[in-house]
């Protein structure tokens, strides 16, 4: 039986150049024969695309835009239009900080969705260990009140990037919001589970859904991605979307806060 071939397209642009040979390792422990693995690379200058073409990877070089949410859109649209006029059955977007293990591909192939996700989370494990450190000093009684509220302030806490429909009681207004702590660690590892959406850090789509759906944002959010516009969409056009909880897919993000151009 031949196997579908697939792209596997990476957005990436120079701040995440500390993820980039540990992904790649795992790139090529992937137990897949029929596959490409392409970088769709948005930095500011074009030095970081030089960069990774003299390793002898395949880029894309991608118009950065206005902000990240530019920066990402332009990468996705530029991945689709490489997959359809390369003649791929399916794409498998796959951000540079995750590390997919090498089952992914044919994971998600068996499911045999349009659009089917890996669990993982979002968050920092930096953070994580300094609420563990303050949960510990407190209990201790070394620090009060005050001071574990000041020392947990901000801090972003792992969370599964599967996104939910909200509905606000006091407007009705249809948006969407990730799972909470509690709902994300209880629908790990049971089994394929259908959701409003999941993050594009490790989603496979079969062709028919990168032809349909370009990638955008727009004015009404200033802080929401194309990934949310995306999954309304397939949601207006009843396009399920599914994610396999079967394993947890590493993520190691940058610090969110930290981005300048949002």
């Amino acid at each position: 039986m031949n196997e579908p071939k697939v792209l596997i397209g990476t957005p990436i642009y120079d701040q995440k150049d500390y993820a980039l040979n540990k992904q790649l390792l795992h790139i090529n422990k992937i137990d897949y024969t029929n596959f490409d693995h392409v970088f769709f690379e948005n930095s500011k200058s074009d030095k970081y695309y030089y960069k990774l073409k003299s390793k002898g990877l395949k880029v894309v070089r991608v118009p950065r835009g206005q902000n990240s949410r530019s920066a990402l859109a332009n990468s996705m649209n530029f991945m689709r239009h490489y997959a359809i006029d390369n003649g791929y059955e399916y794409v498998l977007v796959l951000e540079n900080d995750l590390f997919p293990d090498p089952q992914i591909i044919k994971r998600l192939l068996k499911h045999d969705k349009k659009v089917v996700g890996s669990y993982y989370f979002l968050g920092l494990d930096k953070d994580e260990k300094t609420f563990q450190l303050a949960i510990k000093d407190y209990k201790n009684l070394l620090i009060t009140d005050k001071e574990l509220e000041k020392r947990i302030k901000g801090l972003f806490f792992k969370h599964a990037c599967i996104f939910v429909i909200d509905r606000k009681p006091e407007s009705g207004f249809k948006g969407t919001r990730c799972l909470t702590r509690k709902e994300g660690f209880e629908m790990f590892n049971t089994g394929l589970q259908r959701v409003h959406g999941i993050g594009l850090g490790a989603v496979l789509m079969k062709i028919e859904i990168i032809r349909r759906f370009p990638y955008y944002y727009d004015s009404r959010f200033d802080n929401k991605h194309p990934d949310v516009y995306f999954y309304a969409d397939l949601e207006d056009a009843n396009v399920e979307v599914w994610v396999d909880t079967s394993i947890v897919v590493p993520h190691e993000p940058t610090d969110w806060k930290k981005v300048k151009d949002r």
